[in-house]
Order: structure tokens, then C-alpha cells, then sequence
């Protein structure tokens, strides 16, 4: 599967806005971003398929805490549902065109992954992924908007 389009990412005080293009990287299980940022240039954001790590010259760029981990962890278990062609392990809602995903991490703690405007080609054009702490207000959010999608599995 691989998709292009626009996105931002909100990460505490870092937001980032940039155009990108993703595929799966079957030889070393990685889910391969590369993320072309303004003034920046390109930087790689790879999850890996078979673990919880991430890695890639993004990674530098943010402050990699254990909740930035979590974080991309919930994105990295849609994929690896998504490529196995089943729902994520997660709680769901469907609220017209929208496909939501709950992943409740902690008492405090959640992830949710929403899926925007199924297209006619059989992708969503848009996911937000959004972690929120109740205790401490502290939210991250990552939207990507699709333009492009091929290998139609539903992305």
C-alpha cells in the first residue's frame, strides 16, 4: 500500500505541516513516511511492523518520549491490522462517514484514531490520530489528508 497527500502534526509546542509519502517496506517490516517539511526538507519517520519502535531522521526532530511512543504505537497497530486486513484490537464507532478507533491506554490516557470521508477508490481521505491526558490537558494530534492511494486496502 502506498498513499501521498498534506498533513500537520501538533506535538506539546512543535507543529509541523507538510506533504508526504508513505509505503510498507516489506523487506524490513517497516511502515516508511517520508515527510517533505518546509525550509526542513525531507525527513523519514519508519514504525516498524514487528515492534513498537520507531526510528528515522524525524524522530530527532521531536522530543521522543515514552508517550510520543504510545502515541505512534495506536497508529502502528492500525497499519499492521489494516495490512492483515482486519480491525485493530481497539474499541469502535461509526458516526456517519466516520470510522472511529478508542484505544484507552491508561485511567488517564487515550488514543483515538479517526477515519474521514471513505472516497469512491475504497481509502479514507483523511485520519486524525489524537492523544489526549485528562490529568495533565497534554494533547498531540496527527492528521493526514490523502490524495493518493494505491493498492486500494482501506487506508
Amino acid at each position: 500500500m502506498e498513499s501521498s497527500g498534506k498533513g500537520r502534526i501538533e506535538l506539546g509546542r512543535e507543529h509541523h505541516v507538510f506533504d508526504y509519502y508513505s509505503t510498507i517496506n516489506k523487506q524490513s517490516e517497516n511502515f516508511v513516511v517520508a515527510l517533505d517539511l518546509p525550509i526542513y526538507g525531507e525527513e523519514i519517520l519508519n514504525l516498524s511492523l514487528t515492534s513498537q519502535k520507531i526510528s528515522g531522521s524525524f524522530t530527532k526532530r521531536i522530543n521522543q518520549t515514552r508517550t510520543i511512543e504510545k502515541f505512534f504505537g495506536v497508529w502502528q497497530s492500525w497499519i499492521v491490522a489494516r495490512e492483515k486486513n482486519k480491525l485493530p484490537a481497539s474499541q469502535f464507532e461509526l458516526h456517519g462517514d466516520k470510522l472511529i478507533f478508542i484505544d484507552a491506554l491508561s485511567e488517564n490516557e487515550s488514543v483515538t484514531l479517526t477515519l474521514h470521508a471513505l472516497t469512491n477508490d475504497s481509502y479514507f481521505a483523511r485520519q486524525t490520530l489524537k492523544y489526549r491526558h485528562r490529568g495533565t490537558n497534554k494533547e498531540m494530534t496527527l492528521e493526514m489528508f490523502t490524495t493518493e492511494c494505491r493498492n486500494l486496502a482501506v487506508h
